[in-house]
């Protein structure tokens, strides 16, 4: 679902290979009953649940990674160009020192 970055530090977001996986999780929950100790049962369920949870919230937290990496690079682009970048205006002209 593109949380965890892969071995080249990349975030991969790829909804529909995330749902496939679920599908394939929920056909082994079906194809298993009766053949599953309680514990395995209980992990496994527990483990579809978090995983649809997870799936539902993906698009909301995509997109504040997103906002994070546009503040991200606004901030090293105004290090990089300090000229160039955000500035605040701390005290007006009008203002007595």
């Amino acid at each position: 679902m593109g949380y965890i970055a892969d071995h080249e530090g990349l975030s991969r977001w790829n909804p529909t290979e995330a749902k496939e996986s679920i599908d394939i999780l929920t056909t082994l929950q079906d194809k298993t009953v009766g053949n599953l100790h309680s514990t395995e049962e209980q992990m496994l369920r527990g483990v579809i649940s978090e995983l649809q949870m997870q799936f539902v919230r993906a698009p909301e937290i995509k997109r504040q990674q997103e906002e994070a990496e546009k503040e991200s690079k606004i901030i090293k682009e105004a290090f990089a160009n300090p000229r160039d970048g955000p500035a605040e205006v701390m005290a007006s002209d009008n203002e007595e020192e």
